[in-house]
């Protein structure tokens, strides 16, 4: 428990600190702009809560979502600030650490197998 609540931590304070510093985007949907506002919130939230359910993948994507409902939460909308010139979008820490966390899943599922 004490390490995953260090992970969050760690990617609490690496968010705000990159979130003060250069260009940073508002995003009110989910990652890659999926849904707006209170839309987006509530899937948000939902994805959070089956994600969770799983082992290491699955906390890792929680806390990824927990960094960025900080910013919902606080501001209303995401603070993106890493573009992504190949696709034409912004991201942030919460979405690589959910990313990472899905990775995970994945390769979890894989080995299962």
């Amino acid at each position: 428990m004490t390490k995953w609540l260090l992970i969050a931590v760690a990617g609490f304070c690496l968010h705000e600190f990159l979130a003060t510093r250069g260009t940073v985007v508002s995003n009110y949907g989910i990652s890659f702009g999926i849904g707006q506002g209170l839309v987006g919130l509530i899937v948000l939230i939902e994805i959070m809560v089956i994600v969770v359910l799983w082992r290491i993948g699955g906390k890792m994507a929680a806390i990824g979502g927990l960094v960025n409902l900080g910013d919902r939460l606080r501001f209303g909308y995401v603070r993106d600030y890493w573009y992504l010139p190949i696709i034409g979008l912004y991201n942030n820490v919460g979405d690589w650490i959910i990313a990472v966390g899905i990775v995970g899943l994945l390769l979890q599922q894989l080995w299962k197998k």
